[in-house]
């Protein structure tokens, strides 16, 4: 049995009420892990959901900052994409 681990997705979004329609477009469990100031989430889902919930959050139209297998590294990759703004 493969061992489930955890992917940490970075967006630019301001409410936490697109993870329930990103839940029912994938049909996968996505769940807010952090809410950052002023417009940013880290949402978790598992590694085999990813390719359904990036696609999910695509049609969506929310912005994708970057994914990563730790919250601290997922923090990070918001505060760097959001340097020039």
């Amino acid at each position: 049995m493969r061992r489930e681990r955890r992917r940490y997705i970075v967006v630019r979004f301001e409410h936490g009420g697109i993870v329930k329609r990103v839940g029912e477009r994938s049909g996968c469990e996505v769940s807010v892990v952090r809410e950052l100031q002023p417009d940013g989430l880290v949402l978790g889902c598992r590694h085999t959901d990813l390719p359904k919930v990036r696609e999910a959050l695509k049609e969506l139209g929310v912005e994708v900052l970057g994914v990563s297998g730790t919250i601290r590294k997922a923090v990070r990759k918001f505060w760097s994409g959001n340097a020039g703004k």
